[in-house]
C-alpha cells in the first residue's frame, strides 16, 4: 500500500501497481490496477487480504478474484514484474542487535543479531 506509515517505508520500495505491465493489463481488463494484483495473488496461491471496508469495494475485489481470469500470456508478463516486493517489512520488530529487516526474513538461510 503506498499510504502505509512512513516507518514501514525504505527507498528501495516500488508500488506494483505503478508497473507498466500491471497498469496494461488493468486497462486491458477494464480494470483497477489492484485488481490484476489481486488476481496475480490469488491465482499464485496467495491470500490476499485488501484494505477495504466498504461493502462494494469488498464485493469488487471479491469479482475481480473470481471473474475474467489472467491469460497464461498475462501471467507470463506479469512473472517479469514479480521483485519480491514486501511493503510490510517489519522495521518495527527489530531485537537489539539486528541490523535490517532483512533479520527478520532469513533471506539467506542465517539468522543473525539476537542469539544466545
Amino acid at each position: 500500500s503506498p499510504n502505509r506509515p512512513e516507518r514501514d517505508r525504505t527507498d528501495e520500495d516500488v508500488v506494483d501497481m505503478e508497473h507498466p505491465i500491471v497498469v496494461e493489463l488493468a486497462r486491458k481488463h477494464g480494470v483497477h490496477p489492484a485488481s490484476i494484483c489481486l488476481k496475480w495473488a490469488a491465482g499464485n496461491g496467495i491470500i490476499p487480504i485488501p484494505l477495504s471496508t466498504k461493502v462494494k469495494n469488498l464485493r469488487s475485489n471479491f469479482e475481480s478474484v473470481h471473474s475474467d481470469p489472467l491469460t497464461e500470456e498475462e501471467l507470463t508478463m506479469l512473472e517479469a514484474v514479480d521483485s519480491n516486493n514486501r511493503l510490510i517489512k517489519g522495521q518495527v520488530f527489530l531485537w537489539e542487535g539486528a541490523t535490517s529487516w532483512r533479520d527478520l526474513w532469513d533471506e539467506d538461510g542465517t539468522i543473525t543479531g539476537g542469539q544466545s
